[in-house]
């Protein structure tokens, strides 16, 4: 086998293993939120399910719509302090500029702009396919 060949199977596989490092890492991610001065709180894990949901019995005095909101308002800071934890969990793995990096912070990628960036000139190498 080339070295090259080596260096690039040696690549796959410690990119599958920290792959597997971070889905670990990613399965593991709790995030925690409150609302209502501190009276409900929501732990949310793994894909944004609610964990557990604590309403203080002071939290009972609120009105039920109140109390409705409040919860909502809870999970959903909760959910989105998730979402943060595993977009910085991806950025430590692959590097925040990385395409992973980039896709797991809400962007997308322009695959002529990734060739490019990457040295590829993708029109002319489909004109040269043609040939």
């Amino acid at each position: 086998m080339s070295s090259g060949l080596d260096r690039l199977l040696e690549e796959a596989e410690r990119t599958i293993e920290r792959s597997k490092e971070l889905e670990e890492q990613l399965s593991s991610l709790e995030a925690e939120a409150s609302a209502a001065d501190g009276r409900v709180s929501v732990v949310v894990g793994s894909g944004g399910k609610v964990k557990s949901l604590t309403i203080d019995p002071r939290a009972l005095r609120l009105g039920s719509e109140e109390l409705a909101e409040a919860i909502l308002t809870a999970i959903n800071d909760a959910q989105e302090a998730l979402v943060q934890r595993s977009q910085e969990a991806i950025g430590e793995c692959w590097g925040p500029d990385s395409v992973l990096g980039q896709l797991a912070r809400g962007g997308s990628i322009d695959p002529y702009e990734f060739f490019a960036s990457q040295g590829v000139n993708v029109p002319s190498r489909l004109r040269d396919l043609g040939r």
